[in-house]
């Protein structure tokens, strides 16, 4: 596993906690779809980073260190990190439909 938490501030770590904590709700209530459905939650001090459920996985798999960071400006050091966990997950891309609508052509996985 990434060490994410240890290369996360403390306010992002705890929106990524609350944020895995939602997705594993979610099918409590049975609001997932298994398919194109997310909940993402802006990084705490920023203008353009979010964070949302990898590709292919469950709400209930998801926790703090598997969600992905998505940079709208395709800042490098996230694709670092993204291409690690896609390593490692084997994952794909994010797409356009998965972010809402945002159309910033520049979304990592």
């Amino acid at each position: 596993m990434v060490d994410v938490k240890g290369t996360v501030s403390s306010e992002e770590w705890e929106t990524r906690v609350d944020l895995a904590a939602f997705y594993r709700t979610i099918p409590h209530f049975n609001w997932d779809d298994l398919i194109f459905t997310h909940i993402s939650a802006k990084v705490p001090g920023t203008d353009d980073h979010f964070l949302i459920n990898p590709y292919g996985f469950l709400f209930e798999e998801i926790t703090a260190s598997n969600l992905v960071k998505v940079d709208l400006k395709g800042n490098a050091y996230y694709t670092k990190i993204h291409e690690q966990l896609s390593k490692k997950y084997g994952v794909e891309k994010v797409t356009v439909a998965q972010l809402g609508g945002l159309e910033c052509g520049k979304c990592h996985y």
